[in-house]
């Protein structure tokens, strides 16, 4: 599993997705963490890249703040 988000800029995941796969012709996922920002980064690009790369197991994590308390929702 890779994280989309770890990169500084959606184009640097794709490049970093092209960069396994040319590893592997095995599945392998990516981990896309959505959580709360006042500047949110393109998560649709970021999927959209793992899609275009033949990512094939594609985790959503859904952060929410709660009364204080982080949750998680996947």
């Amino acid at each position: 599993m890779l994280p989309a988000l770890t990169q500084p800029a959606p184009e640097h995941s794709a490049k970093e997705i092209a960069h396994w796969r040319t590893f592997t012709d095995r599945p392998f996922g990516s981990i896309l963490t959505i959580q709360p920002s006042a500047n949110p980064p393109p998560y649709e690009v970021c999927r959209d890249a793992a899609i275009d790369f033949g990512v094939t197991v594609l985790r959503i994590v859904l952060m929410a703040a709660l009364s204080g308390i982080g949750t998680c929702v996947e």
